[in-house]
C-alpha cells in the first residue's frame, strides 16, 4: 500500500473517532449505525416506491427524473453501508436497482438531447443560420430520439414492476432484518 493511502486511512480513522465523540452528544449518535442506516434506507426505498407507483403514461419527464435522483440516493446508501448487511442479498437488490437506474438514465439522456436539439434548432431559425435541409435533418434526428425515449418509457413499466415486485420488496425487508434493525 502506498504511503499516501496509509496516511489517508489514518486521517480517516482519526476523523471517524472525532465524529464518534461529537455524535455521542446527540440522541441519534447513541444509536447503532445499523439502526440509523436501515431507517434511512427504508425511508428512501419507500419514497422510490411511492414516486414510481405514481408515474403513469402521461406523467411528465420530471417525475421520472425525480425518481432517478431518489434511486441514486438509495443506491449510494446501499453501497456505502453494504458491510452492515448480507452481501448476497444486497448484490441482488443493487442489481435490480441498477436496471431501473439504467432505464431512467436512458430516458433522461434522451430528454436532455431532445431539449438541446429543439432549442438549438429554434435559435438557428431565429438567427437565420440554418438551411431547410439541415432543419429537416434535425427534425429526423429529433424523431429518432423521441422514438428511443418512448421505448425507454415503455420499458420503464417493466423495470419498475421488477423493482416493485413482491420478491424484491421481501428481499429488501430481509436485507434490513439481516442487520437486526427492522
Amino acid at each position: 500500500m502506498s504511503s499516501r493511502y496509509q496516511i489517508l486511512k489514518q486521517e480517516w480513522r482519526h476523523a471517524l473517532t472525532e465524529l464518534q465523540h461529537s455524535a455521542m452528544l446527540t440522541k441519534e449518535g447513541l444509536k447503532p449505525i445499523a439502526a440509523v442506516a436501515s431507517k434511512r434506507i427504508r425511508q428512501i426505498h419507500k419514497r422510490a416506491l411511492k414516486e414510481g407507483r405514481a408515474i403513469g403514461p402521461d406523467s411528465p419527464a420530471s417525475d421520472l427524473h425525480d425518481l432517478r435522483k431518489t434511486c441514486k440516493k438509495l443506491r449510494y446508501l446501499l453501497e456505502f453501508f453494504q458491510s452492515l448487511y448480507d452481501g448476497g442479498a444486497i448484490k441482488r437488490i443493487v442489481k435490480e436497482l441498477k436496471l431501473l437506474q439504467d432505464n431512467l438514465g436512458m430516458f433522461q439522456d434522451y430528454e436532455v438531447q431532445l431539449h438541446a436539439l429543439r432549442s438549438f434548432g429554434k435559435d438557428m431559425v431565429a438567427e437565420g443560420l440554418i438551411s431547410a435541409d439541415a432543419l429537416m435533418a434535425m427534425g429526423i434526428l429529433i424523431g429518432h430520439l423521441y422514438d428511443r425515449q418512448h421505448e425507454a418509457r415503455i420499458e420503464f413499466s417493466t423495470c419498475f414492476a421488477n423493482f416493485d415486485s413482491k420478491q424484491n420488496r421481501d428481499q429488501f425487508r430481509k436485507l434490513l432484518e439481516s442487520a437486526g434493525q427492522f
